[in-house]
């Protein structure tokens, strides 16, 4: 009765808020860390939890009772009865002080430290892991020690000190291979999963998590399952994968159902609820978000209750519900502090401090940003600290004290310096790593190596006719041994180029990175930094016109940059093999028309055209997202070299069995000599547009990279002042 009850309480609730829940940036729950047993009847385990106490009420005489009470400790562990769980692990504990209970300490100090991460306190979880440890080790304990490491690892986790994390997860998958144990290697596959997204190492964290949830599907593991398939969903949402994202959940929520498990359900009911935001189904949403925290607040977890009341508040904000978003994150506030979760703390601060800013209460306001500002600097999180900054800016801004917002747009700027510097250097690592792995020397060796293995050849085979040799003619000799001697050198010289070639596209590669470093990248900041000045400058003028121009110069310049530093990081994602190629059944009539949409407002102001010729019901096999940027970019070209009131044509159509797609223009077409440059690193071809538009030179390396990558071909026919027309193929879906 109680559970309709709330449930008609939501449905109310869903009726009076759909209205103001647009789409926003909420919270996804991470996933718990991978360590859970089977679940039992709630009631008939708090029975016998009752009964144990009261037996030993005094102390723990037998080896039946300690080994009851440890299984208890375990399923009431895995039902998150935190002080349940320490009355018994304590009980326990106590009785290894009879050396006939001591071959228990490792699995119970090793449990109290996996309590001791449910409480958030990793810091002495780990300590005691890590006796746990020392005894096991001593013990030869295997199963006991990969475990151990998977905790610790999931404790660093909690400190978010992820490379540790990394190190104990591998530890302990080192130990699961060694002793075949397939439920620590699901575990640690899922968490290694997680940690691996949280650097943004998507490939790695999908590659992890896909093997988890299909070794864990095979062994029927359902804990495991859900909780990678969870996982995955967070990814894709990450990704803007939200069709894949709500399948995973929805599965996931399936399994979790099936166990019984109220922890996953409500996890998967919140990220669900996120799912819906971003597709704009608010309704979806706030059912999911409230039925979610209904779970929760049943559960008493406040953790996850001060987080579903965070997401709450942000869908207020951005449906200008402000106050309604305050009580949400008062609400939060109040709970977060019990849980000591510094970063979440940081984030209810900043958004209060911007919900305050729109209702003009500036005083609180500044209060509320000043702490999270200090507190992102204390735990180093870098980008909530540039958030608090900038909000702090415009603060000032609105209230006229242009100085102070001046300051605090410095300190912004400053840090987002650093960001970038962080990010820049780190990339930098990552290119320079891949490029020492191809260097010379190992070139030199390899042709060295097989001229060694050629001489041998040579010299075995001038043995062989040694005595045909002796007898034969002078000049035949002569003849055969130069014969031979060209033969061989020829072949040397073939590979040798072969492996300059490799060597020059290599260089070509690095040359036109670092070009776009210090030349196209460094233009459009010295644009943006300029013109940012001026408005400074004039800003005390009120000249508007001024600037507004120069508004609109900063605009358009950092447009320019989002666009080329993008188009850097699809091709350095290219150069490192980390580029996803996920085929599938694509309507290329869709995909085509979707583009054209998109791009018609560019059209549009220079009194452009755009037509489509689609096949009907023509179906491609191809990675949908990197078609799409094949095609934004030739669509793109084609407006940027086109003149005012000219036309483009997009045509697809079957050649075969592959698609053909073709976009034509009426431009100002490509010379002979620069079309044969086209599509190539080297060459560093960047014309500007008919309204002197400028590019990088990355848009067509880009989009042979990506029709390379879905196994087709691209070509383009032009004539000067007669247009041009760019061809790529893909394969026909079967």
């Amino acid at each position: 009765m109680c559970l309709v009850l709330k449930k008609r309480i939501v449905y109310i609730l869903i009726i009076f808020y759909w209205v103001f829940a647009p789409p926003g940036a909420n919270i996804m729950f991470a996933q718990t860390p991978n360590d859970s047993i089977s679940f039992c009847n709630t009631e008939e385990l708090q029975k016998q939890i009752n009964i144990f106490l009261t037996d030993t009420e005094k102390e723990i005489n037998s080896k039946e009772q300690i080994n009851k009470g440890i299984l208890l400790a375990k399923k009431a562990l895995s039902l998150h009865l935190k002080n349940e769980t320490d009355s018994i692990l304590s009980k326990c504990l106590k009785a290894t002080n009879n050396d006939n209970f001591k071959t228990h300490l490792p699995e119970l100090l090793f449990l109290y430290g996996k309590l001791l991460n449910e409480k958030h306190s990793p810091d002495k979880a780990i300590e005691y892991f890590s006796k746990s440890l020392d005894i096991s080790s001593v013990d030869k304990n295997n199963d006991l020690t990969g475990n151990i490491y998977n905790n610790i690892g999931v404790s660093y986790w909690y400190q978010r000190n992820y490379p540790q994390a990394l190190d104990f997860f591998d530890k302990a998958m080192d130990y699961a291979i060694k002793n075949t144990n397939e439920s620590l290697r699901l575990k640690t596959l899922t968490n290694k999963g997680i940690v691996y997204s949280q650097f943004a190492n998507y490939t790695k964290a999908i590659e992890c998590l896909l093997l988890a949830n299909e070794l864990a599907s095979q062994t029927k593991n359902q804990n495991i399952e859900a909780n990678s398939l969870n996982s995955l969903g967070n990814i894709y949402i990450q990704t803007q994968q939200y069709e894949k994202a709500l399948e995973s959940y929805t599965n996931a929520k399936k399994i979790f159902i099936d166990l019984n498990d109220s922890t996953g359900i409500s996890i998967c009911l919140n990220n669900i609820g996120e799912v819906y935001l971003n597709l704009n189904n608010t309704a979806l949403a706030l059912e999911n978000f409230f039925n979610s925290l209904s779970i929760q607040e049943s559960r008493k977890d406040t953790l996850k209750i001060a987080t579903v009341n965070v997401n709450i508040g942000n869908t207020h904000f951005k449906s200008g519900q402000f106050r309604y978003a305050i009580k949400y994150y008062q609400d939060a506030l109040k709970l977060i502090t019990e849980t000591h979760d510094i970063s979440l703390y940081a984030d209810i601060k900043y958004h209060l401090g911007l919900t305050l800013i729109a209702l003009n209460n500036f005083e609180l306001a500044e209060n509320y940003l000043t702490q999270a500002s200090t507190v992102a600097n204390k735990i180093g999180e870098k980008e909530k600290e540039a958030n608090c900054l900038l909000a702090l800016s415009e603060l000032f801004e609105k209230q006229n004290s242009y100085k102070n917002a001046l300051y605090y747009k410095n300190k912004y700027a400053e840090i987002k310096d650093k960001i970038i510097n962080d990010k820049t250097i780190e990339y930098m690592a990552r290119m320079d790593a891949i490029y020492r792995s191809i260097k010379k020397e190992k070139i030199i060796q390899e042709l060295i190596a097989e001229k060694k293995v050629n001489d041998h050849l040579f010299l075995k085979e001038k043995n062989k006719r040694k005595i045909f040799l002796l007898t034969s003619a002078f000049l035949g000799l002569i003849t055969i041994i130069l014969f031979l001697a060209f033969f061989l050198n020829q072949k040397v010289n073939r590979r040798i180029s072969v492996y300059n070639k490799k060597l020059q596209n290599l260089n070509a590669t690095k040359d036109k990175f670092f070009s776009i470093i210090s030349h196209d990248l460094k233009s459009p900041i010295n644009s943006i930094l300029g013109f940012s000045e001026m408005l400074v400058l004039h800003a005390e003028s009120n000249n508007t016109k001024d600037l507004h121009d120069y508004a609109q110069m900063v605009h358009s310049n950092s447009k320019k940059l989002y666009a080329l530093v993008d188009n850097l990081l699809l091709w350095s994602r290219t150069q490192v093999g980390s580029t996803q190629y996920t085929p599938e059944k694509l309507d290329v009539s869709i995909q085509c028309n979707n583009i054209i949409s998109l791009l018609r407002l560019s059209s549009e102001e220079k009194d452009i055209l755009i037509s489509g010729k689609i096949e009907k019901r023509l179906e491609a096999f191809a990675d949908v997202n990197l078609f799409n940027t094949i095609l934004r970019n030739l669509i793109s070209n084609a407006i940027k070299f086109s003149k005012v009131g000219g036309s483009i044509v997009v045509s697809a159509k079957r050649n075969h069995e592959m698609v053909e797609i073709s976009v034509a223009d009426s431009g100002v077409g490509i010379s002979q000599e620069n079309l044969e440059k086209l599509f190539r690193i080297d060459s560093n071809i960047s014309t500007k547009g008919t309204f002197n538009e400028k590019g990088s030179g990355l848009g067509l390396i880009l989009c042979k990279e990506f029709v390379e990558i879905n196994k087709g071909k691209i070509w383009a026919e032009s004539e000067l002042e007669k247009g041009s027309t760019f061809y790529f193929t893909v394969p026909l879906a079967k």
